[in-house]
C-alpha cells in the first residue's frame, strides 16, 4: 500500500474490523522490543483506543529494561503491554503488527497467526508484507509512519491533553531511538519533532530514556567495548559466544546497544556485534556511517535499514561465518 495518510488508514482499519465483524485488535511488534516497537505500538493503541471506544484494544510487547520501562509503569492504561493477552475461546480478533520487516520475528506469533484479520505498518527495506493490508514507508523509524497515519485533525478537537501528550510521547520516543537522538534524520523528521513538542512532549526526559545507564550496566558496557577488534582500520567488532556472555551476565540489550557505540567513534566506518544467543543460534546486528549494510547482509539472510541491519544463523561454524563476513565488507570499504 503506497498512501500513508489518516484518511486511508482509517478506511483499511474500518473496512477490516467492519468487514469481518471484529471488535477486538491485538497490537502487536518484534521480540526483543526497542524504543521504535515501544513506540509505535503504545501510541498507535492510544489512537485507536480514542477513536473507536467500542473497540477492545490490546497491546502487547516483550519484555525491555531500563528508562522507557520507568515510564511505562507510570501509564494507568497500558502499563500492563508486557503481560500475556487473554483472549476468550473462540474469540476472533484482528492483529496489526508494528515495525516488524518479517512473520518469523513476530513477539506473540501465536496470535497472528490466530487472527482473523491482519494488518501490518513497517518501515523496513526487506518487509515482506506478510499481513492482509499493509502499510510499508521507509522512513527511519516506524513511529514516523504512525505520526503519518493517525488523524491528528480529529484528534485536536475532542481528545484529552493527557491523552494527546501519552501519544506524542510514544512517538517521539521511536524516533529518537531509531535516529539514534537524531543523528540519523531529514527535514521531515524534525517538523514531526517540532510538532510532537508543541503538543507537549518533554524533549530531555524523552533523550534521558537513551542515555541513563545504571553503574553495573556502564562498567558492562566498559568491560564489551575492551573486547572489541579492529579489521582493515575502519570496522570495529566484537564476537561473543554464549559460554563468555553467560560468564559475564551480559544482557541482550548490553550487546544489542554496543554497534551504535562504537559507529559513533570517528575512524570507524562500520561497527557489528556478531555473538551467540542460544545452542548455536548466531546474530549480526551492525551499523555503517555510510555503507549500504542492508544490501550487505542481504548475502546472508538478513538486512533491515541502510546503515542498520542484521542477520541471523544457526551454524556450527561461527568462525567461518564471521570470515565470510569480513570478506564481504573488505570488498565494499
Amino acid at each position: 500500500m503506497n498512501a500513508f495518510d489518516s484518511k486511508s488508514f482509517r478506511k483499511e482499519f474500518e473496512y477490516m474490523m467492519n468487514e469481518n465483524n471484529l471488535d477486538t485488535v491485538i497490537v502487536l511488534s518484534h521480540v526483543n522490543a526497542d524504543g521504535d516497537a515501544v513506540g509505535s505500538v503504545l501510541s498507535l493503541s492510544y489512537y485507536l483506543d480514542e477513536l473507536y471506544p467500542k473497540i477492545k484494544v490490546i497491546p502487547y510487547l516483550s519484555e525491555i529494561e531500563g528508562e522507557i520501562r520507568t515510564i511505562i509503569n507510570t501509564d494507568k492504561k497500558f502499563r500492563d503491554v508486557f503481560s500475556y493477552p487473554k483472549i476468550e475461546k473462540e474469540k476472533e480478533y484482528a492483529v496489526i503488527v508494528c515495525d516488524t520487516a518479517i512473520e518469523e520475528k513476530i513477539e506473540g506469533k501465536i496470535f497472528f497467526c490466530g487472527a482473523k484479520a491482519t494488518m501490518a505498518i513497517d518501515h523496513h527495506l526487506q518487509n515482506e508484507k506478510y499481513a492482509n493490508i499493509n502499510f510499508i514507508d521507509y522512513r527511519e523509524a516506524c513511529s514516523e509512519v504512525i505520526y503519518s497515519i493517525i488523524d491528528w485533525t480529529e484528534l485536536l478537537k475532542t481528545t484529552e491533553k493527557k491523552v494527546l501528550t501519552a501519544i506524542a510521547q510514544y512517538i517521539y520516543i521511536g524516533i529518537i531511538h531509531d535516529t539514534g537522538c537524531f543523528k540519523r534524520i531529514d527535514k521531515y523528521t524534525f517538523e514531526i519533532a517540532s510538532d510532537l513538542i508543541s503538543i507537549g512532549v518533554e524533549h530531555k526526559k524523552i533523550v534521558e530514556t537513551m542515555h541513563a545507564y545504571t553503574f553495573e550496566e556502564l562498567k558492562r558496557q566498559n568491560n564489551l567495548l575492551d573486547k572489541a577488534e579492529v579489521f582493515a582500520d575502519h570496522v570495529t567488532f566484537v564476537y561473543m559466544k554464549q559460554a563468555q556472555i553467560i560468564e559475564n551476565h551480559y544482557t541482550y540489550y548490553d550487546l544489542h546497544k554496543l554497534p551504535d557505540i562504537l559507529r559513533n567513534l570517528k575512524d570507524v566506518k562500520i561497527a557489528f556485534v556478531f555473538f551467540e544467543e542460544e545452542n548455536g543460534m548466531f546474530k549480526c546486528l551492525m551499523r555503517s556511517k555510510e555503507h549500504n549494510v542492508n544490501e550487505l547482509l542481504k548475502r546472508f539472510g538478513g538486512g533491515g535499514h541502510k546503515l542498520a541491519a542484521s542477520f541471523k544463523v544457526q551454524t556450527n561454524e561461527p568462525d567461518t561465518v564471521l570470515a565470510n563476513v569480513l570478506e564481504e565488507i573488505s570488498d565494499i570499504l
